[in-house]
């Protein structure tokens, strides 16, 4: 049987925007690389949606150190979770981790830890690079999926589910 490896193990520092990766140190928290320079990095965080958990969880956090990290690099897949959150008001969410489709771009927006929606980062999926905001005619979904080519190239292998955070 002839195998593929899905990812490579490497330093935090070497990984480029748009890489997914897993911190090792972290467990099962993926994370999409949004920015980079030679003291920091920029991660978004993502948490599978569990049984135990309602939605997922995404944020965004500075990384000073550089621990290794598993890297599925960039070449994975997008999925809009085409559901009752299509075109939902922005008044009626909060969106860390939730998805945009602005023009020809998949767009995320993710908050800080602490769940301060007023301090914002928007990041361009599809381009791979932060971006300052999307258009108000930009729409909506209500959560997304990560998945990843299989090994064998039949069905994709999916990695995790995100959902915006509801307000209550």
């Amino acid at each position: 049987m002839k195998t593929r490896q899905i990812f490579e193990t490497k330093k935090l520092s070497t990984a480029k925007p748009g890489e997914l990766i897993i911190i090792t140190a972290t467990g099962n928290w993926y994370a999409i690389v949004l920015a980079a320079d030679a003291h920091s990095t920029l991660l978004a965080y993502l948490q599978p949606v569990t049984p135990n958990e309602r939605d997922g969880y995404a944020f965004y956090q500075v990384i000073k150190e550089d621990p290794r990290c598993l890297s599925y690099g960039t070449d994975w897949l997008l999925e809009p979770t085409i559901d009752d959150g299509l075109f939902r008001s922005p008044n009626n969410v909060c969106f860390t981790g939730g998805l945009y489709l602005d023009g020809n771009s998949y767009v995320a927006e993710f908050s800080l830890r602490d769940k301060d929606f007023s301090n914002r980062r928007f990041f361009n999926l599809t381009d791979g690079k932060l971006v300052e905001g999307v258009n108000n005619s930009a729409l909506i979904f209500g959560g997304w999926k990560i998945s990843i080519p299989s090994a064998d190239g039949e069905k994709p292998t999916q990695l995790l589910e995100v959902k915006p955070s509801q307000m209550r």
